[in-house]
């Protein structure tokens, strides 16, 4: 199990290396995307025509992060800012985020995915947010950041359509290969500490079975 993990992972975060940026890469506008994921996605879909950077750094907690002011000051010199939509950082940043940077597009990428794996955290209910950890979400995350580049930048369309297609077809890749890897596995349950998988667990059938629920200690 631990080896399909690992090359799932790899499937879905490497060999995916970035467009190369243009020489003049100071005269370029910023997107910015709240986690890496979501840089991968744009950054393929845009090519040259934008600089992309993530606001929550790579081994950082999506969970608890709180932007620096540089951060804050690359934001509001962004044209969009590009988020899951229900990741913890999110949930406490957002509209304060939008109240500083009212020029900035604010764009939710996981519209039209169907919440799973609802818990209850000081009292609170809330969903599994890693929505990307399912190639079949990834291509709904991808179409609406398209949707949203080709309303505002319409000038290039035709760059983001071939990108856009060209993406789809990259993780449709990874989907066929995990279904073959996974594809005849009698067992199909793993353990977790936290429900972070659960829409990659609903695609392929896995039963996925978690240590810590509910803030409990195990």
């Amino acid at each position: 199990m631990n080896r399909i993990l690992y090359i799932v992972i790899l499937l879905l975060f490497t060999g995916c290396k970035p467009t190369p940026k243009a020489p003049n890469e100071s005269e370029i506008s910023t997107i910015m995307v709240s986690i890496e994921p979501l840089r991968f996605l744009v950054e393929a879909i845009v090519g040259d025509t934008y600089k992309v950077v993530s606001l929550v750094p790579m081994g950082s907690s999506p969970e608890t992060y709180e932007p620096t002011p540089n951060q804050m000051i690359d934001l509001e010199k962004s044209d969009f800012f590009f988020y899951v939509g229900n990741l913890g950082f999110e949930r406490a940043w957002l509209e304060r985020l939008k109240q500083m940077t009212p020029n900035v597009h604010f764009k939710e990428t996981s519209i039209g995915i169907d919440q799973m794996g609802e818990h209850i955290h000081n009292e609170e209910h809330h969903h599994d947010p890693h929505v990307w950890t399912a190639p079949r979400n990834m291509q709904r995350m991808a179409r609406n950041i398209y949707q949203a580049l080709c309303v505002a930048d319409s000038s290039c369309v035709d760059v983001y359509t071939k990108n856009l297609a060209n993406l789809l077809d990259r993780i449709n890749v990874v989907n066929d290969s995990i279904r073959v890897l996974t594809s005849g596995m009698v067992q199909k349950s793993f353990l977790i500490y936290h429900p972070t998988l659960t829409y990659f667990a609903h695609d392929y059938g896995f039963n996925q079975i978690v240590v810590e629920h509910e803030g409990k200690e195990p």
